[in-house]
Protein backbone atom coordinates (compact mmCIF):
# COMPACT_ATOMS: atom_id res chain seq x y z
CA UNK A 1 0.00 0.00 0.00
CA UNK A 2 2.78 2.44 0.75
CA UNK A 3 4.85 1.47 -2.21
CA UNK A 4 1.56 2.32 -4.46
CA UNK A 5 0.92 5.70 -2.82
CA UNK A 6 4.55 6.75 -2.74
CA UNK A 7 4.62 5.52 -6.89
CA UNK A 8 1.57 7.83 -7.14
CA UNK A 9 3.51 10.65 -5.35
CA UNK A 10 6.53 10.57 -6.87
CA UNK A 11 4.71 10.36 -10.96
CA UNK A 12 2.62 13.12 -9.76
CA UNK A 13 5.25 15.20 -8.27
CA UNK A 14 6.88 14.58 -11.67
CA UNK A 15 3.83 16.36 -13.26
CA UNK A 16 3.35 12.10 -15.33
CA UNK A 17 0.27 10.73 -14.54
CA UNK A 18 0.66 6.61 -13.41
CA UNK A 19 -1.36 4.62 -12.16
CA UNK A 20 -0.55 1.59 -9.94
CA UNK A 21 -2.32 -1.60 -8.70
CA UNK A 22 0.15 -2.59 -6.32
CA UNK A 23 2.41 -5.42 -8.28
CA UNK A 24 -0.52 -5.97 -10.60
CA UNK A 25 -0.46 -3.24 -13.20
CA UNK A 26 0.65 0.15 -14.20
CA UNK A 27 -0.49 2.29 -16.53
CA UNK A 28 1.01 5.69 -18.05
CA UNK A 29 -2.07 8.07 -18.93
CA UNK A 30 0.36 10.45 -20.04
CA UNK A 31 2.37 8.66 -21.90
CA UNK A 32 -0.27 6.96 -23.50
CA UNK A 33 -2.57 10.20 -24.51
CA UNK A 34 1.23 12.12 -26.14
CA UNK A 35 1.62 9.41 -27.95
CA UNK A 36 -1.96 8.92 -29.25
CA UNK A 37 -2.42 12.59 -30.14
CA UNK A 38 0.73 12.24 -32.12
CA UNK A 39 -0.92 9.87 -34.16
CA UNK A 40 -4.16 10.85 -34.58
CA UNK A 41 -2.76 14.45 -35.64
CA UNK A 42 -0.59 12.51 -38.78
CA UNK A 43 -3.30 10.32 -39.98
CA UNK A 44 -6.01 13.38 -39.38
CA UNK A 45 -4.11 16.41 -40.42
CA UNK A 46 -7.26 18.69 -40.61
CA UNK A 47 -7.55 18.42 -36.63
CA UNK A 48 -3.81 20.29 -36.03
CA UNK A 49 -5.04 23.66 -33.74
CA UNK A 50 -8.61 21.80 -32.53
CA UNK A 51 -8.88 20.73 -29.04
CA UNK A 52 -8.76 16.87 -28.54
CA UNK A 53 -9.90 15.22 -25.22
CA UNK A 54 -8.92 12.12 -23.87
CA UNK A 55 -12.41 10.35 -22.86
CA UNK A 56 -10.97 6.79 -21.97
CA UNK A 57 -7.84 4.43 -21.91
CA UNK A 58 -8.59 0.72 -22.38
CA UNK A 59 -6.15 -2.07 -21.03
CA UNK A 60 -7.42 -5.14 -21.52
CA UNK A 61 -6.22 -8.99 -21.39
CA UNK A 62 -8.24 -11.40 -23.28
CA UNK A 63 -7.18 -15.31 -24.54
CA UNK A 64 -5.30 -14.24 -27.58
CA UNK A 65 -3.49 -11.49 -25.40
CA UNK A 66 -3.70 -8.32 -24.04
CA UNK A 67 -4.73 -5.25 -26.19
CA UNK A 68 -4.74 -1.43 -25.44
CA UNK A 69 -6.51 1.65 -26.79
CA UNK A 70 -7.36 5.44 -26.31
CA UNK A 71 -10.45 7.30 -27.35
CA UNK A 72 -10.72 11.19 -27.82
CA UNK A 73 -13.51 13.60 -28.55
CA UNK A 74 -12.49 16.87 -30.85
CA UNK A 75 -14.18 19.88 -31.23
CA UNK A 76 -14.79 19.20 -33.98
CA UNK A 77 -16.85 15.65 -33.60
CA UNK A 78 -19.98 17.44 -33.88
CA UNK A 79 -21.54 15.90 -37.48
CA UNK A 80 -23.91 15.14 -39.90
CA UNK A 81 -25.33 11.94 -39.85
CA UNK A 82 -24.25 11.63 -43.50
CA UNK A 83 -20.86 11.41 -42.50
CA UNK A 84 -21.49 8.54 -40.61
CA UNK A 85 -18.19 6.07 -41.26
CA UNK A 86 -19.42 3.21 -39.14
CA UNK A 87 -23.57 3.27 -38.83
CA UNK A 88 -23.94 2.59 -42.85
CA UNK A 89 -26.86 3.48 -44.68
CA UNK A 90 -28.78 6.71 -43.79
CA UNK A 91 -31.99 4.64 -43.49
CA UNK A 92 -30.61 2.90 -40.57
CA UNK A 93 -30.00 6.45 -38.19
CA UNK A 94 -34.20 6.56 -37.25
CA UNK A 95 -34.40 9.85 -37.73
CA UNK A 96 -31.24 10.91 -36.27
CA UNK A 97 -29.61 14.23 -37.60
CA UNK A 98 -26.56 14.33 -35.98
CA UNK A 99 -23.73 12.18 -34.48
CA UNK A 100 -20.50 12.93 -32.03
CA UNK A 101 -17.26 11.20 -33.64
CA UNK A 102 -15.11 9.28 -31.17
CA UNK A 103 -11.28 8.64 -32.66
CA UNK A 104 -10.04 5.51 -31.06
CA UNK A 105 -6.12 4.97 -31.32
CA UNK A 106 -5.51 0.93 -30.91
CA UNK A 107 -1.64 0.27 -29.83
CA UNK A 108 0.59 -2.74 -30.99
CA UNK A 109 1.89 -5.03 -27.84
CA UNK A 110 5.42 -3.08 -28.55
CA UNK A 111 3.32 0.08 -27.38
CA UNK A 112 3.28 1.73 -31.08
CA UNK A 113 0.11 3.04 -32.11
CA UNK A 114 -1.47 0.28 -35.29
CA UNK A 115 -4.75 2.86 -36.46
CA UNK A 116 -7.43 4.43 -36.13
CA UNK A 117 -10.74 3.22 -36.03
CA UNK A 118 -14.07 5.13 -35.06
CA UNK A 119 -16.95 4.77 -32.23
CA UNK A 120 -20.18 7.25 -33.31
CA UNK A 121 -22.53 8.11 -30.07
CA UNK A 122 -26.26 9.26 -32.23
CA UNK A 123 -27.19 12.83 -30.65
CA UNK A 124 -30.64 13.83 -32.06
CA UNK A 125 -33.43 14.23 -34.13
CA UNK A 126 -32.96 18.09 -35.26
CA UNK A 127 -29.71 20.46 -34.82
CA UNK A 128 -30.85 22.11 -32.04
CA UNK A 129 -31.49 18.88 -29.58
CA UNK A 130 -28.22 17.36 -31.26
CA UNK A 131 -26.05 20.12 -30.61
CA UNK A 132 -27.36 20.77 -27.65
CA UNK A 133 -26.22 17.05 -26.67
CA UNK A 134 -23.24 17.34 -27.78
CA UNK A 135 -22.06 20.39 -25.88
CA UNK A 136 -23.21 18.32 -22.65
CA UNK A 137 -20.88 15.43 -23.55
CA UNK A 138 -18.21 17.53 -24.86
CA UNK A 139 -17.72 19.43 -22.16
CA UNK A 140 -18.21 15.84 -19.38
CA UNK A 141 -14.98 15.44 -21.06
Amino acid sequence: MLACFLMLFLSSAQGTEEYVWDTLASLDKDAIEKRSISFVLEKMPHLKGIEIKLVQINAQYHKNGPTLSSLFIHANSFKPISESKTLGFQDLSYGISHYAEFVRVNFSTAGVPENISYNESLLGQNEEESLERFKELYDFY
